[in-house]
């Protein structure tokens, strides 16, 4: 053994002499993770607290489905690539909604949507099924979740209107958008940027302008080479009211909500409807794309499209309950772009 490699063992031996084998995963399970999601570690001191945190995960995911398999929850989480961090850090990397600027801003006022004239939406409704919603994507550790929604509900709307689908450019809204108070991957709404791609002339492809999950590149928007524009954009005023957010998401097609996203619940969701009496109606923290609803087994959903990759949830999707009771605030700020 070199010296090196017997300092590391000696030092890996007295990092682990007081922790108890009970409080790490096996050996072999843990470099299958590790390999699984290509994480990497700048210490052995660090490694060992992210062994901690996923042996309190895989805690967590075997009593959840362990009350999953006896009926009392209605959906499974699994040890995804959140399962080495804790609640505080995947809020701070993955998430990334601001509070919601109200006011005057830069570009022209939002207005303001009045319930959807259909007395009765259709019991259910999914956009994927009309060929107008792109494939999840990922916006990495880098809080841009406000980026996606929007390009995401303008690439639907774009659709809708009859002029193609095509994935657009969050960097752009990322380099670009900081006068109309976006702070790239330190956060943002989906109001300002609507608001920044009305002004601006519209947004790029993501072809054109390609995502690197990082702030600080010079805005590179060039107006003449945008592949779809906005006329406004509309605030669903719903109030919290879950009919008024299903009759507006039949009526005009995918929407742009905020949520709560903070519980390990979510961070570790795995399938089936997400239910989780902890969330917030008030405190927002990330924002995703509405894009239908329905129902399974007398228990009614909505069709959530995350930025966290296909590999997270339902390929890349979550079906929150749909109650009536605003859970985890998805009726409480909902918007989407006119074309």
């Amino acid at each position: 053994m070199s010296a090196r490699c017997a300092g590391t063992a000696v030092l890996l031996a007295a990092v682990l002499l007081d922790v108890t084998s009970a409080t790490l995963p096996d050996p072999a399970e843990w470099d299958g993770y590790k390999a699984a999601h290509g994480k990497r570690y700048g210490s052995l001191q660090e490694e060992l607290r992210r062994m901690r945190v996923y042996a309190d995960s895989k805690a967590f995911v075997a009593r959840h489905n362990a009350e999953f398999a006896a009926g009392r929850q209605t959906f499974t989480v699994a040890l995804n690539r959140f399962a080495d961090l804790t609640r505080d850090e995947v809020n701070a990397l993955y998430s990334g909604l601001r509070a919601r600027r109200r006011g005057p801003g830069p570009a022209a006022g939002t207005r303001r949507a009045r319930r959807p004239s259909e007395p009765e939406p259709p019991a259910a409704v999914d956009w994927r099924e009309r060929g107008v919603v792109t494939p999840v994507k990922d916006q990495g550790q880098c809080g841009s979740c406000w980026a996606f929604s929007s390009t995401g509900a303008i690439e639907s709307a774009w659709a809708l209107a009859g002029r193609g689908l095509r994935a657009l450019s969050e960097q752009q809204l990322v380099d670009c958008s900081a006068e109309f108070f976006n702070h790239g991957c330190s956060g943002g709404t989906m109001d300002q940027a609507f608001r920044y791609v009305e002004a601006s002339g519209g947004l790029m492809s993501e072809e054109a302008y390609p995502y690197t999950a990082a702030d600080g590149g010079a805005c590179r928007a060039q107006p003449s080479g945008a592949a779809a524009n906005i006329t406004g954009h509309v605030d669903v005023m719903a109030a919290g009211a879950e009919p008024v957010l299903a009759a507006a998401l039949a009526a005009v097609g995918p929407i742009s909500v905020s949520i709560d996203a903070s519980q390990r619940s979510f961070q570790l969701y795995a399938g089936g409807v997400y239910s989780e009496s902890a969330c917030s109606s008030i405190w927002l923290d990330h924002g995703v794309l509405a894009v239908g609803y329905g129902a399974e087994n007398g228990t009614a959903f909505w069709l959530v499209k995350n930025s966290w990759g296909a590999e997270w949830g339902e390929q890349g999707y979550i079906r929150m309950v749909r109650d009536g009771t605003n859970q985890c605030g998805i009726a409480s700020e909902a918007v989407y772009p006119v074309v």
